[in-house]
């Protein structure tokens, strides 16, 4: 039975960018947050009913009830300050206000932050900061305005929307587009078609971006319809509404409506659990179609216990030939020659040794008798291996590529400069490390279920 780190070792440092509003991507931040994935959340800032709708009118401002909602399904505050946060006030001056919304105004007319003033793991981005209203022309031609007023319909709920759409015309926020740019994976959804996802779609570059994208793109359907928008909808009406402003084709999976994934307790809402490993399932299919996944492993204290030839032996690296006599072959870890022997994968080592220590470091591998494993070994005499990582990138720019390393500096070097690279830190020795580390301590057994064939 795979233990749950090596579950998730398909998913490490996914960048997963969740479009949309409300309390849909509420629950689907929650439940994708206890995995080791990059999150950000694009959220609609058109509301403007309510406490969003007051602020937005006294402040001309953006709405800010959607950033709340998402900000709360990421953020590593304490329970009681994120329930708090959520506190609606019911008298007074106040009523009806949220406090998070009014913070979250504060925290905008200061210029600053909302990631770091609510410790979010992850990013929420607004998906604009300029004002702009949402429309809705119905199938009879009467134009709605306002996305409560379509939301909350006082016209005849019984007629269609014909198209959506918004004014003034305004510009997506550039964190949006650069998270859309880098993401491996695009969740439009769960949440109301046309007051929580499309609005989205409609603002200046979002669109353009997700076309443009080559991440996964998934739809999550809504487990009920809504009157006055989706009424009598079938989920082959949900995507053609979003191909209209999306482009045709530009889905790879739909999750659909699925009494399964709801929550027992409120049927009309996903269950963060169940819908969270549905979606980590769909990225796992997608990236298996993939060419096989190349591993550069350190070699050091991840495929060597030269930790323990340093208690041997202290001068190793300045008396070398005092260590010949040992069996080198007996200081590989037991873990990583079963890993090498049961994975069939590319598979390259990147090592680093001083300058003057690079030939000693050559017959170290040699003799550990692990050599025939590799593709090539790669040895730099810089401490940042950046240099030879690129050279395996430019050979193999299809193929995922995975880092494997026992310090985080060399992972975090690379990371910085290559982004795409998925980095994994395997525990060997407690080394000291940076406090907050986004990386997770694995066994190197836990790399069986994803490279093992």
């Amino acid at each position: 039975m795979p233990s749950p780190a090596a579950k998730i070792m398909a998913f490490i440092n996914k960048k997963i960018v969740v479009i949309g509003g409300g309390n849909g991507i509420y629950n689907l931040l929650l439940g994708l947050s206890q995995y080791p994935v990059q999150l950000s959340s694009i959220v609609s800032t058109l509301d403007d009913g309510g406490s969003a709708g007051i602020i937005r009118k006294e402040y001309h401002t953006i709405a800010v009830g959607d950033l709340r909602r998402s900000i709360v399904g990421l953020s590593s505050l304490p329970k009681d300050l994120k329930e708090i946060i959520q506190h609606r006030f019911d008298a007074g001056f106040l009523k009806g206000h949220s406090l998070g919304n009014l913070i979250i105004l504060a925290a905008l007319q200061q210029d600053k932050d909302i990631n770091k003033v609510f410790q979010i793991k992850g990013k929420v981005i607004p998906v604009t900061l300029e004002s702009a209203h949402l429309c809705a022309k119905l199938e009879n031609n009467q134009v709605i305005e306002g996305e409560t007023n379509i939301d909350i319909p006082k016209h005849d709920s019984h007629l269609k929307i014909k198209e959506i759409f918004i004014k003034p015309k305004v510009q997506a926020h550039i964190k949006a587009i650069r998270a859309i740019k880098k993401a491996d994976v695009i969740i439009l959804g769960p949440g109301d078609l046309y007051t929580s996802v499309i609005p989205n779609l409609l603002v200046n570059g979002i669109s353009e971006s997700i076309k443009k994208s080559r991440a996964q793109k998934i739809f999550v359907c809504n487990l009920q319809n809504k009157l006055g928008e989706t009424d009598n909808f079938y989920p082959a009406d949900f995507v053609l509404e979003i191909e209209k402003y999306l482009g045709k084709d530009s889905l790879d999976y739909v999750v659909l409506p699925d009494k399964k994934i709801a929550d027992k307790k409120n049927p009309r809402n996903h269950d963060p659990k169940k819908i969270s490993e549905l979606i980590l399932k769909l990225i796992k299919h997608g990236t298996s179609k993939l060419e096989k996944p190349i591993l550069v492993l350190d070699f050091d204290d991840t495929l060597f216990n030269t930790h323990h030839l340093k208690e041997l032996h202290p001068d190793y690296k300045d008396n070398p030939k005092k260590t010949y006599h040992l069996n080198y072959q007996s200081l590989v870890f037991p873990d990583a020659l079963k890993f090498l022997q049961q994975s069939n994968y590319k598979k390259f080592i990147l090592s680093h040794a001083p300058k003057q220590y690079l030939s000693y470091q050559k017959n170290k591998i040699k003799k550990s008798g692990i050599a025939h494993h590799f593709q090539k070994i790669h040895i730099t005499h810089k401490s940042d291996k950046v240099a030879e990582m690129e050279k395996i990138i430019k050979k193999n720019p299809y193929s995922d590529i995975y880092f494997v390393d026992d310090k985080i500096e060399p992972l975090e070097s690379v990371k910085k400069i290559f982004p795409q690279i998925k980095t994994i830190k395997i525990r060997r020795f407690g080394h000291q490390e940076k406090a907050n580390s986004r990386y997770i301590d694995l066994e190197i057994e836990s790399l069986f279920p994803l490279f093992s064939m």
